[in-house]
This record gives C-alpha cells, structure tokens and sequence, in this order.
C-alpha cells in the first residue's frame, strides 16, 4: 500500500473533556505512526488514550489512567496502529491542567478498495 498522504494533528486537552484526536476520513486507512503527550503544567496527570473502532462500536485502551508526570512527555515513534474509515483516536485527562498531543496518520487507500 503506498501512502496517498501523511497528516500530523496537534491538539491541547483541557480538563476532564474526551477529545477527539484524529478520525479516519471516508475512503481511506490509516497507519498511526507516531504520538506524543506532553504535560507542561505543574502537577502530574492521569491519561487515557484509546482508539474507537467503528466497525463494532468498541474503544480500545491504548493508555489506562497512566500517569504522566508534570513537564513529562509520553511518545511513541514506532506506534504502527492501523485504523480503517471512521476509526478515531481520543484521549482525556482526569486533572485541571491541559495537556499537549501530536499524532501522526499515514493515510492509504486500503488495497480492497483499489480498482485494478
């Protein structure tokens, strides 16, 4: 499969909201290729990160209530999660402060839908 375009997404998560990170547009896949989570403020935060599947209505916890220390950063480089049309991926905080999130989507037209 190549890669038909690669989207970085940045977001600040405020307070104990859900915030949708990145959802797959129609038509494509996409491979998560990196993340990262920064916590610039002054106390430590609990993180969930989870990804939707759409397909069957069900989250999938990446990160459960994972604590992430003041002026910390959780990233992986090597993510390689694969998520189809309508898949997301969200995270929330249990603390007062914001958090800092990239992700990294390496979008394709998944090989069932190419007319050869």
């Amino acid at each position: 499969m190549t890669a038909v375009n690669t989207v970085s997404v940045g977001k600040k998560v405020v307070n104990t909201a859900t915030t949708v990170l990145f959802t797959v547009p129609g038509g494509y896949a996409g491979e998560v290729k990196y993340y990262n989570i920064t916590n610039p403020s002054g106390a430590s935060e609990n993180v969930d990160l989870y990804w939707t599947d759409s397909s069957a209505s069900v989250n999938v916890y990446l990160l459960k209530a994972h604590t992430l220390a003041a002026n910390a950063s959780l990233n992986r480089t090597d993510a390689k999660l694969v998520l189809f049309a309508g898949d997301s991926m969200s995270l929330i905080t249990d603390g007062t402060g914001s958090l800092d999130v990239t992700v990294t989507v390496e979008l394709f037209i998944p090989a069932h839908q190419i007319n050869l």
